[in-house]
């Protein structure tokens, strides 16, 4: 449920297990089957709103990673959700599921900043109090490929030659 983009949702069927994945996003299914057919994983995706699973066969196991129940808002949708996954659990089934917590939302992320860079390339991760709901927070994520050190690595003279333009503030 929420597979998004698939990642974990391959790693199982490679692992040997029989995997469905659901998101309600038709680009995140585009990009799960995109990644299953690279890897060659029998992976069927499926597009559903966790709040209504009712298109979908039952399971042993439900999963719903990656903070994804914390897209919910209100405490009916949440309650929807939790039913919808109950119907959908075989006798001793189990739903493994994380979620960040109101503190999290409102202590650490508000100004929170994370940059990882390595030699060709940079992430940088930036998350702001959220005013759409509730303990909401939002996330600006930018993902950079690094060229310059190339490029500076380069004879000036040649660099021009090559037709690039230097603009420096």
């Amino acid at each position: 449920m929420a597979c998004g983009t698939g990642r974990l949702a391959v790693k199982l069927a490679e692992s040997g297990y029989q995997v469905d994945g659901a998101d309600l996003s038709p680009d995140m299914l585009t990009l799960a089957d995109q990644r299953a057919q690279q890897t060659n994983s029998n992976v069927m995706f499926i597009q559903a709103d966790m709040r209504d699973l009712s298109d979908l066969d039952n399971y042993d196991v439900i999963t719903c990673f990656d903070d994804s129940l914390n897209y919910l808002i209100n405490q009916e949708d949440f309650q929807k959700t939790l039913n919808s996954v109950s119907q959908h659990l075989n006798p001793g089934g189990k739903f493994l599921f994380d979620v960040i917590t109101p503190y999290q939302v409102t202590d650490i992320y508000p100004g929170y900043m994370y940059n990882y860079r390595t030699e060709d390339s940079a992430f940088m991760w930036t998350s702001y109090e959220g005013d759409f709901a509730p303990a909401a927070v939002e996330h600006d994520l930018s993902f950079s490929v690094i060229m310059l050190k190339k490029m500076l690595m380069m004879p000036i003279a040649n660099f021009i030659r090559s037709g690039h333009t230097i603009m420096m503030n």
